[in-house]
Formats: structure tokens, sequence, C-alpha cells
């Protein structure tokens, strides 16, 4: 099939149903494009106003069926249920978009997975074109073994009516745990683990860092039994705190 162009011109007025109009109708006499009294076909989107030009105009109207499905499936994504599935995912997309940091994370998990980076990038979706909502979720769903395990932790880091400094211990402490490899896992999904497992392993290990984080923990009502750490780690954690209520206590019976 072979495409030719007949014809561009600007309209600098306004684009109303007769100003399209007229212009219609003066490149189709122009071009001789009428024979036999035939009148010929065109095609356009489904915008009110170049719909209304064309009834005006000697032509006959033939709706884009590629616009006429996107509005369709465009009303069908807004059902409710559906429109925040895609309203999380694009979030999701954006946000590697937006971040650079998290965007070399990604990479660097895709070259672990052996998944072709460029042509596997995450795709935003383009409000204009519904197959851009079918291209980014089959995007998304090949990436799913890479994103997932970040999927819980990140909900709860991201929270901002808690605080959350008391989850990092065993929040890190879990995934270090659901990173280990099982028997049942596949060759890939290993590996997966296995990357994701040597640089968490790397991530808060300086000694007053995690003092830190295991302290907050365990005031944290929610966390106080940190199962995850060690009895010498805990005993250490509950000596700091003893020092520090006798210094205060000290402090206080000086300024009386």
């Amino acid at each position: 099939m072979t495409s030719f162009v007949l014809q561009t011109r600007e309209i600098s007025v306004s684009h109303t149903a007769e100003n399209l109009s007229e212009v219609l109708n003066c490149a189709i006499k122009g071009w001789g494009l009428i024979k036999d009294g035939l009148k010929p076909n065109i095609t356009t989107n489904n915008a009110a106003n170049i719909v209304n030009a064309v009834c005006k105009s000697i032509l006959v109207h033939v709706r884009c069926m590629a616009h006429t499905l996107n509005l369709a499936t465009q009303k069908g994504m807004k059902v409710e249920g559906i429109s925040e599935i895609l309203r999380k995912i694009r979030r999701i997309v954006g946000f590697f978009h937006r971040s650079s940091t998290a965007a070399a994370l990604l990479k660097s998990n895709q070259i672990g997975l052996n998944i072709p980076v460029p042509k596997h990038k995450l795709i935003q979706v383009v409000e204009t074109r519904w197959n851009s909502s079918f291209d980014m979720l089959k995007r998304i769903l090949e990436q799913k073994h890479v994103l997932s395990p970040f999927k819980t932790a990140t909900e709860a880091l991201s929270g901002e009516r808690y605080p959350t400094v008391s989850l990092i211990f065993s929040m890190k402490m879990t995934l270090l745990t659901h990173f280990k490899p099982a028997l049942s896992d596949s060759d890939m999904v290993k590996q997966m683990k296995e990357v994701m497992h040597a640089d968490l392993s790397t991530r808060y290990n300086g000694q007053e860092t995690e003092q830190f984080l295991l302290e907050a923990s365990i005031l944290d009502p929610r966390f106080k039994l940190v199962p995850h750490a060690s009895e010498e780690q805990k005993a250490k954690a509950y000596g700091s705190f003893r020092d520090q209520m006798l210094s205060i206590l000290q402090t206080k019976t000086e300024v009386i």
C-alpha cells in the first residue's frame, strides 16, 4: 500500500466546524477528486469539530476505528477497581522514570536476571492511546520477579502517619531471610535472590547505625521482641537503655 500527501495547509483561523469544512471542500474540488458524482471518503478521529466539519462537507465520513477503540477502552479502564490498579502502576513506572537511583537499581537487577534492558524498559502510559496501557501492564508483568520483593517493604517504609525508622532493622532481617534461595526456586529466581541478598547485606552495617536501628525497633511496641536480633544484641541494647536512663536521672538529681 502506498500513501500520498496531496496537500498540507496551515489553518490560521479558529478550528470550527465551518472553517474546517470549507478547507476540506476546497481541497477536494481543487484536486478534482469528485468524479461521476461519487463522493470521496475521509477518515478522521472522533473530535466533535472535525466530525461536524465532515457532516457539513461533500465527503463521506468513516471514523477512525483505532480511535474509536481507544475511546471505548479508555472508558472501560475508568471502571472502579481497574482505574485504581492502573493508577498505582503508573505511579510505580513514574517513580522509576523520575529516579535515576531507582532506575539504576532496576537495570542492575534486570542484568542479573538476563533481561535485555534496552528492550524491556518500563513503559509509561500515554493517555490518548489505550494500547500504551496494555504495553505498560505487559512490561510491568515481565519485571514482577524483580520488583515484587520491594513492594511490601517500600509501602511500609513510605508511611507518613507513623515512624518508620523502627521498621528498618526488622525489615532488613526479614528481607535477608526471604532472599535466601529455596530448593524450589528456579535458577533465575535463585540468582535474583543472591544478588539482592548480597546488596542488602552491605546496608546499615556500621556498629553505631545497627545499634541505633535495633534500639528503635525495641522501643516500638510492634517489634519490641525483635525476633531477628541475637540475645547478645538485645542485651547490649537493654544495657544501653539502662545507661541512658541512669544518665538522665543523674542529670536531674544534679540540677535539683
